[in-house]
């Protein structure tokens, strides 16, 4: 007499299983970021609040999209002063690094 295998489940379709995997690798939009949008105008500036915003915020990295590359320029000249100012706001994490992108 043959053994019979033990049933296998079925299985899950790949978009499924992808979203069950980018949950656990990225468990969704940063709460923290919030309050910082809210004051970007005051910690950056009026000009540049138009043409930028915090967009997430990740292991002390704030990554902010900005409209053009000649404003991240000058926003990466100004770096340190982002930096004091964004935690100096009543936000629940760190921010060790900006990086900007262009969107």
């Amino acid at each position: 007499m043959v053994a019979k295998r033990p049933r296998q489940k079925a299985p899950i379709p790949i978009g499924q299983a992808l979203k069950k995997i980018m949950r656990q690798v990225d468990p969704g939009p940063d709460q923290t970021v919030g309050p910082l949008q809210r004051a970007w105008g005051r910690i950056v500036g009026a000009q540049a609040a138009q043409n930028s915003r915090p967009l997430t915020l990740r292991q002390g990295v704030l990554t902010v999209l900005v409209t053009n590359s000649a404003l991240i320029q000058q926003m990466r000249f100004q770096t340190r002063s982002i930096l004091t100012a964004v935690n100096a706001e009543p936000i629940d994490a760190l921010v060790t690094s900006i990086r900007f992108k262009v969107g």
